[in-house]
């Protein structure tokens, strides 16, 4: 099988890429109204790495 760059670097540009892509997606201006409250990247983190303080 054929990689881009690698076997393991491959999954961490895709992961990497997409996380850039809703931030850049998130802090653009036009896209404010799409935007629900409580679904930034910071509280979807929060909510899955540290439930006990997203409870709070």
């Amino acid at each position: 099988m054929k990689y881009l760059i690698g076997r393991i670097s491959d999954p961490i540009l895709g992961i990497t890429t997409g996380i850039m892509a809703y931030y850049l997606w998130e802090n653009d201006g036009r896209n404010s109204e799409l935007r629900p409250q409580g679904r930034k990247l910071n509280d979807l983190l929060r909510r899955r790495f540290l439930p006990s303080i997203a409870s709070d």
